[in-house]
């Protein structure tokens, strides 16, 4: 591939052509597999089987250990901990579960929190376009 400096605006749209083609394809494999792979685990669990392996090659799957996560109780922590923690960088917002709470009618100060969000370091996403 040329570098992007060189190209002509044919020859790059030709590329983005390719490319939202082979995007389109690869987003349709990937959801497959994830059923595929959601298919399998569920039947393991179902059969109370750690793991199916076929015999011929000899290659299959296995149920790994269970993901361990620890919590945190902020609510219960002192305020005085909770700014210390946070103002160190260990304390992060999730973006999805602060936007349900605002949406849930969570307050003014939720509101006024929203000049606090940080957004990407400005590069921009490359996304599919169709045309029709």
């Amino acid at each position: 591939m040329l570098p992007p400096e060189t190209w002509d605006r044919p020859y790059a749209e030709g590329l983005a052509a390719h490319y939202a083609g082979e995007q389109s394809a690869l987003l349709a494999q990937a959801k497959a597999q994830e059923q595929l792979k959601e298919g399998l685990r569920r039947w393991l669990e179902l059969n109370d089987c750690a793991e199916l392996v076929d015999g011929e090659t000899g290659t299959g799957v296995a149920l790994g250990a269970p993901p361990s996560t620890t919590t945190w109780d902020v609510r219960g922590m002192p305020d005085a901990l909770v700014l210390s923690l946070a103002r160190r960088g260990v304390l992060t917002v999730t973006t999805a579960a602060f936007d349900a709470l605002r949406k849930a009618g969570g307050g003014t100060d939720l509101d006024d929190a929203l000049r606090y969000r940080m957004r990407g370091e400005g590069t921009r996403p490359l996304k599919i376009a169709v045309r029709t």
